[in-house]
């Protein structure tokens, strides 16, 4: 299951991969919480999670930037 923002990899070892795809820097905003809280609902119903790893896809950006409205 994949989110617009997030793409979601289920490894056979327990470990869940959430690699953030939000550029230019990944910024925090609506449709990104929206889909960390899907993220987060999808694997609280998977057993066999027993890891979760959250990356950037941006080799260089990996810092959650908040932004309040």
């Amino acid at each position: 299951m994949d989110q617009s923002t997030i793409q979601i990899e289920l490894k056979e070892n327990g470990v869940a991969v959430w690699t953030l795809n939000h550029p230019p820097s990944n910024t925090i905003h609506d449709e990104l919480l929206e889909d960390l809280q899907k993220c987060i609902e999808d694997v609280s119903s998977r057993p066999e999670v027993r890891v979760i790893v959250i990356r950037s896809a941006h080799p260089k950006i990996f810092w959650l930037e908040w932004i309040s409205k």
